[in-house]
């Protein structure tokens, strides 16, 4: 088998899609997680300072947006170039990340 019979077998957009809608999930997890992390914490606890927490919201935030936009329209692109099979998976992945960030309090 030649690298270019393997590589013609591998649907990249729909698996790019896929990376990209658990990558949103897996970053919105973290965002949460950091914000329900006390600000004011006891004795015992690290202290989260205002300059260091605000920047990394923010970032998470917009890491998972931009992640389900990238999701979406590299779905949207290998329904165009990829078998359907394979696109209809990405669909669902996609799907997940988009009711996942918007959808879900």
């Amino acid at each position: 088998m030649t690298f270019s019979s393997i590589k013609s077998k591998i649907p990249d957009r729909a698996v790019a899609s896929i990376l990209f809608g658990c990558l949103c999930i897996l970053v919105r997890r973290v965002f949460f997680s950091l914000e329900w992390a006390p600000i004011e914490a006891g004795a015992n606890h690290f202290d989260f300072p205002d300059k260091l927490f605000t920047p990394i919201m923010t970032s998470l935030q917009t890491a998972f947006i931009a992640l389900v936009i990238a999701s979406v329209v590299w779905c949207i692109w290998s329904w165009c170039m990829e078998r359907w099979w394979w696109a209809i998976v990405a669909t669902i992945f996609a799907s997940l990340a988009v009711f996942d960030v918007f959808f879900v309090r």
